[in-house]
C-alpha cells in the first residue's frame, strides 16, 4: 500500500496533488501493464497537468459569471425551432472572437437566447478566452456606477 510511501509528503510539499491523488492507481497500472519508469512518470505528469488545467478552468468559470450547466450539449435544439444548429456550432469554435466580431441574440422570451450566450461563453472559456457574463441590466448598472466615479469634465 502506498498510503505511507515516503513520496507522499514530498508531493504535498511540492503541491503536486494531481500526482498525489493518482499515485497508487498509476503504480498499480504500471505493474499490471509493465510500464517503464518513464512511462509511469509520464502518466503521473499527465495527471498533474490535467488537475491544474481543471483547477484553472474552475477558477475561470467561477469568475466569469457563466453557468456551467448551460452548455451547448444541454441546449434543446428541437424546442428552439428557429435556431440554426450548424450556425451555433460554427460560433462554438470561437473564431468570431479572434475576428473581433460581436454576436447579438434577438427573439422573444423563452427561446434560449441566454442559454446560447452562456454556452458560447463556456466554449470560449474552454479555449482560454476571458469571459464576463452578466444580465444586461447588471452590465448597465455597473457601467453607470463606473461613470459616477469619473472626475467631472470641464
Amino acid at each position: 500500500m502506498i498510503s505511507t510511501h515516503p513520496l507522499l509528503p514530498k508531493l504535498k510539499q511540492l503541491n503536486l496533488s494531481g500526482m498525489l491523488n493518482t499515485l497508487e492507481i498509476r503504480a498499480d497500472q504500471a505493474l499490471q501493464e509493465k510500464l517503464s519508469p518513464l512511462e509511469f512518470f509520464a502518466l503521473l505528469l499527465d495527471d498533474e497537468l490535467e488537475r491544474r488545467e481543471q483547477k484553472h478552468m474552475d477558477y475561470r468559470m467561477g469568475t466569469s459569471g457563466c453557468n456551467p450547466s448551460k452548455t451547448l450539449s444541454s441546449f434543446d435544439f428541437n424546442a428552439a425551432v428557429g435556431v440554426n444548429r450548424s450556425f451555433i456550432s460554427d460560433l462554438a469554435s470561437c473564431s468570431f472572437i479572434q475576428r473581433h466580431e460581436n454576436i447579438l441574440f434577438c427573439g422573444p422570451t423563452g427561446v434560449g437566447k441566454s442559454h446560447l450566450a452562456n454556452a458560447l461563453g463556456v466554449e470560449a472559456l474552454k479555449r482560454n478566452f476571458r469571459v464576463i457574463s452578466k444580465p444586461t441590466y447588471r452590465l448597465l448598472t455597473d457601467l453607470n456606477a463606473s461613470r459616477a466615479d469619473l472626475p467631472p469634465q470641464n
